[in-house]
C-alpha cells in the first residue's frame, strides 16, 4: 500500500527537529553487525559446544530473540523515511497561514486525578494553538476544582457518569458529545506548541490518512528515571519511527496525535477492552486500509515519570499492550488486512518488550555459573571470545552510532523495567488486565522498596553468586569473567534499588512548598464549551491558584511487610549461599576421574622353540606356586636327529593364571605365551583421564574406588602418571594413564578380584599436600 511521506521542510518556529539523517557509517556498521550475529549464532548452535540442555536452550532462545529483534530494528532504521512532504501539504499549510478556513477541530485533554496546576499549563497551551478549534478537558477524576478552572480559562469541560474502559472510554464518550471533523488527543502533562495544528492538519489532504502522530518529548530530566525514560523515547522517535513511517506502520502512542473523526467512526472509536488502546486503534485502522503518518518534529513537551513506582506502572501497561498484539493480534493470519511490512513492524513492538525475558536470562547466567558451576556453552575462553566479542562489539558500535553515545540513565531504566515486563507477559498469558496508572501524578515520591523488590532479589542473587564463586574458584578464568559480569548487574540493579532513597533525599533537601489556597466558587457544572478562533492567545484571566494534593503516606503495615520481605530475602541469601559454598568446597575436594580398570602385570610363559602342546595342567584363575608345572610341550625337532624330549613349562613365581592361550594338540610358537600369569600382590588400577582434569592433583593423593560387585569401597593411592611419547601433557585435549596402587589393607579384597573389573575413581584433593603435581610427573 502506498504511504504518504512525512514532512521535510523548514523547522517550525519554537520546535526542535526530532531526527537527523542516518550516516553512511551507521549503515556499514549494521551490515558488519549482521555478519557478526550470523557467525555467533552458528557457534551457539554447534552441538560440540553444548552445555546442559536446559541452560543451553534458554541461552539459545535469549540470544536468538536478541539477534532477531536487533535485525528487525536495524532493518527499520535502514528504511529511514526522509522524503519531502507532498507539495499539496505545503500548499494547504500556506493557505491556512494566510487565513483560509479550516475544518472543525476538537482538542481533547484527558485527565484522571492529575494536579490542577499540571493541567492548567496544558489547557492554556492547547487553547492558544493556532487555527480555530475547541479545547476540552475530559475529566475522569470528576474534580469540581478542575471544572471551575476550565470555566475561568475558557476551556470546555466534560465528565461522564462511569469510568468504563479508562482513557479509551473517556475519549469515546467525548466523541459522542462533539462534532469536529478532526480530533486531537493530549495527555494531561503534554504541553503543545502553538503550531501543532498547523503542522499536522495539512497531512489530511490525503483522504486515506486516518491519523498523524508527532513525537513524545520529555523535558523533566531531573533524575535517572526521568532522564532514562526521555532518552529511550528520543531514540525511538528519532530512529525507529521514521522507518516505520516508510512502511505505513507508524502507530498512535495515545498523545500528541490528530485523528480523522470518520476514520475513528469506521472502527467504532478508540479500541477498548485492552491494556493499550492506542496501538490497538492503530492496528484496527491499518486493517481497514487507512494510512498513518509520523511527523518527525517535537510539537509537544511532556513529563516523564520521576519515580520508580510510577515508571514501572507505566511500563506494565505499555508492555501488556505490546504482548497483547504479539500473542492475540493474529498478525500473520491470512486476510487480516495488514501488509507484510506492517505485520513485521507490529511484531517488533511485542518483541521489544519480550527482550526483557532475554535480559533476565542474561542476569541469571553468571549467578548460575558462580553458584552451581553450570555454563550453557562448553568451550574454552578463546573459542568463545572470538565468536562473541565481534558480535557484541558490533552491536555496541551500531548503538553508539545510532544514538550518539551511551546514556547510563537509559541502561538503568531498561534493566529496571525487565521484571515488570515479565509480570506483564505472565498477566497477558493468563488474560489478566494490567492496571492503568497516571504517568505523572504528584506525591509519588514516597520512599518505598516495594516496587523494586524484584530488582533487590536479582541484586542479592548476583552478590551471593559473586561471593560463592570467588570462594570456591573452581576454574579461575570463567569464574573471574562471570564475577565481572555479575558485578555489572549489581551496579545497575543497585542504582535502580537506590532510586527511592535518592529521590527521598532530594525531596528533603529541596524542602516542602506551601500548597496554594483552593479557589472559591460554584463547582456544579459538567459541560462548558468555548470556541477559540485561533488567531492568537485568548485573553486569559489572572492565574488561578490551585491546590496541591498532600503527599500520601505509606501505610505503616505495608512498610513493615516490605521490611520483613527484605529481611527474609537477605536471610535466605546468606544461609543458602553459605550452604552452597560449603557443599561446593566439599565437592571440590573430591575430583572424579571417571572409570578405572583393575590391571595386572602379566608374566608370559611359553615354549623356547616350535613345539606341540601335549598337556595343560592348570586353568584360568587358579593359584600356582613357583616351579609348579603349567603345561607340557614336545618340540618338533630333536637334537642331532634324536627324538624330541617333552618339556615341562613351570611357573616362575607364585601367582594366578590369568589366561591359557593354547590347547592340547595346538602349536606353541616361540615368543607367544602358552599360559599367562599375574602377581595378585601387585594389582593396580588404571584410568585414562584428560590432562586438564589432572590439574591440581598431586602424586600420593588418596582415592576411593567403587564397583557394583562390591558392597564397600577400596582405598588406593595415586602412584604415577604414565608419560605419553610425542604428547604434551599440558594440553587439555590429551588423555593420560593414571596408575593407582591399592592400600595394603585392601590387598586381601583386591587379590580376590579378576583383572579387568571396572571401578569409579574419586580423588581426595585434601591429601598429599606439597607433593609433585600429577601432570608434571607425566613429562
Amino acid at each position: 500500500m502506498p504511504t504518504t511521506a512525512p514532512p521535510l521542510h523548514a523547522n517550525p518556529a519554537g520546535t526542535r527537529l526530532a531526527w537527523r539523517p542516518l550516516q553512511r557509517s551507521t549503515r556499514v556498521a549494521i551490515v558488519g553487525a549482521l555478519l557478526a550475529a550470523l557467525s555467533y549464532q552458528l557457534f551457539l548452535l554447534d552441538p560440540a559446544y553444548r552445555g546442559p540442555w536446559w541452560l543451553w536452550t534458554a541461552t539459545i532462545l535469549a540470544e536468538g530473540l536478541t539477534i532477531f529483534h536487533a535485525v528487525g530494528t536495524w532493518w527499520t532504521i535502514l528504511a529511514h523515511d526522509d522524503r519531502p512532504e507532498p507539495v499539496e501539504v505545503t500548499i494547504w499549510r500556506n493557505q491556512l497561514r494566510d487565513g483560509a478556513a479550516s475544518p472543525g477541530i476538537d482538542v481533547f485533554i484527558t485527565a484522571y486525578g492529575e494536579p490542577p496546576e499540571l493541567l492548567l499549563a496544558t489547557m492554556r497551551a492547547a487553547r492558544d494553538m493556532e487555527l480555530p478549534h475547541r479545547t476540552w478537558v475530559l475529566d475522569d477524576g470528576r474534580s469540581d476544582v478542575l471544572a471551575r478552572i476550565c470555566a475561568r480559562e475558557g476551556v470546555g469541560y466534560l465528565r461522564r457518569d462511569g469510568r468504563e474502559d479508562a482513557k479509551a472510554g473517556n475519549v469515546n464518550a467525548a466523541l459522542a458529545r462533539t462534532d469536529g471533523e478532526y480530533v486531537v488527543v493530549f495527555d494531561a502533562d503534554h504541553v503543545p506548541e502553538p503550531s501543532f495544528l498547523l503542522e499536522l492538519l495539512p497531512h489530511f489532504q490525503d483522504e486515506g490518512v486516518a491519523f498523524v502522530q508527532s513525537p513524545q518529548h520529555y523535558v523533566n530530566r531531573v533524575n535517572i528515571i526521568s532522564a532514562g525514560t526521555a532518552e529511550a523515547q528520543r531514540i525511538f522517535y528519532e530512529l525507529v519511527c521514521p522507518g516505520k513511517n516508510r512502511f505505513n506502520a507508524a502507530f498512535c502512542v495515545g498523545t500528541n496525535v490528530m485523528f480523522r473523526r470518520s476514520a475513528l467512526d469506521d472502527i467504532g472509536g478508540l479500541a477498548t477492552g485492552t491494556n493499550s488502546e492506542d496501538i490497538w486503534t492503530s492496528v484496527h485502522l491499518h486493517q481497514r486500509g487507512w494510512k498513518s503518518i509520523y511527523v518527525p518534529y517535537v510539537l509537544a513537551k511532556g513529563l516523564a515519570p520521576e519515580d520508580v513506582g510510577t515508571y514501572l506502572k507505566q511500563q506494565l501497561r505499555w508492555a501488556s499492550g505490546g504482548f497483547e498484539v504479539l500473542l492475540r493480534g493474529r498478525l500473520f493470519r491470512r486476510g487480516n488486512g495488514l501488509t507484510l511490512d506492517q505485520r513485521l513492524q507490529y511484531l517488533f513492538v511485542g518483541t521489544h518488550y519480550l527482550l526483557s525475558m532475554a535480559m533476565l536470562t542474561f542476569m541469571f547466567l553468571p549467578a548460575t555459573y558462580l553458584l552451581f558451576g553450570f555454563s550453557p556453552i562448553q568451550a574454552d575462553g578463546w573459542t568463545w571470545a572470538r565468536h562473541y566479542v565481534p558480535f557484541y562489539a558490533m552491536v555496541l558500535l551500531v548503538t553508539w552510532l545510532q544514538s550518539g553515545g551511551f546514556r547510563l540513565s537509559a541502561i538503568v531504566t531498561s534493566i529496571g523495567s525487565a521484571p515488570v515486563h515479565a509480570r506483564a507477559l505472565w498477566a497477558t498469558l493468563r488474560r489478566k488486565p494490567a492496571t492503568w496508572s497516571v504517568t505523572h501524578r504528584a506525591g509519588d515520591g514516597v520512599l518505598s522498596l516495594r516496587p523494586v523488590l524484584p530488582h533487590l532479589a536479582l541484586l542479592v542473587l548476583n552478590l551471593t553468586g559473586i561471593a560463592v564463586g570467588l570462594t570456591v574458584m573452581a576454574d579461575p578464568p570463567p569464574t573471574w569473567l562471570s564475577a565481572a559480569w555479575a558485578s555489572m548487574h549489581v551496579l545497575l540493579l543497585g542504582r535502580v534499588t537506590a532510586e527511592p532513597f535518592t529521590r527521598r533525599r532530594a525531596a528533603r533537601d529541596a524542602g516542602e512548598t506551601t500548597p496554594p489556597t483552593p479557589i472559591e466558587g460554584d463547582a456544579t457544572m459538567t459541560s462548558v464549551t468555548t470556541q477559540h478562533d485561533g488567531a492568537g492567545p485568548a485573553e486569559a484571566p489572572p492565574a488561578v491558584p490551585v491546590p496541591r494534593s498532600d503527599r500520601p503516606r505509606r501505610p505503616r503495615l505495608a512498610a513493615v511487610r516490605t521490611f520483613l520481605v527484605v529481611l527474609v530475602l537477605l536471610a535466605v541469601a546468606g544461609v543458602g549461599g553459605t550452604s552452597i559454598a560449603l557443599e561446593r568446597l566439599h565437592a571440590r575436594a573430591f575430583v572424579a576421574l571417571g572409570g578405572a580398570v583393575l590391571t595386572a602385570e602379566e608374566v608370559r610363559v611359553g615354549a623356547p622353540e616350535l613345539a606341540v602342546v601335549t598337556d595343560i595342567q592348570v586353568a584360568e584363575q587358579r593359584r600356582v606356586t613357583a616351579g609348579q608345572p603349567l603345561a607340557t610341550v614336545k618340540p618338533t625337532f630333536g637334537v642331532l636327529g634324536a627324538a624330541p624330549e617333552p618339556q615341562v613349562l613351570r611357573a616362575p613365581m607364585d601367582g594366578t593364571v590369568l589366561s591359557v592361550k593354547a590347547v592340547v594338540g595346538g602349536v606353541a610358537v616361540p615368543g607367544e605365551p602358552v599360559v599367562t600369569l599375574y602377581d595378585q600382590s601387585r594389582l593396580t588400577f588404571q584410568a585414562e583421564v584428560p590432562a586438564k582434569r589432572l590439574r591440581g592433583l598431586r602424586i600420593g593423593m588418596r582415592a576411593a574406588l567403587d564397583s557394583p560387585v562390591l558392597d564397600h569401597g577400596i582405598g588406593a593411592t595415586l602412584d604415577h602418571v604414565v608419560p605419553r611419547v610425542g604428547a604434551d601433557a599440558r594440553n587439555g585435549a590429551d588423555r593420560l594413564i593414571v596408575v593407582l596402587v591399592p592400600d595394603p589393607a585392601a590387598l586381601g579384597t583386591v587379590e580376590g578380584l579378576v583383572p579387568g573389573l571396572p571401578f569409579d575413581v574419586t580423588v581426595d584433593t585434601r591429601t598429599a599436600a606439597g607433593t609433585a603435581p600429577a601432570v608434571r610427573s607425566a613429562g
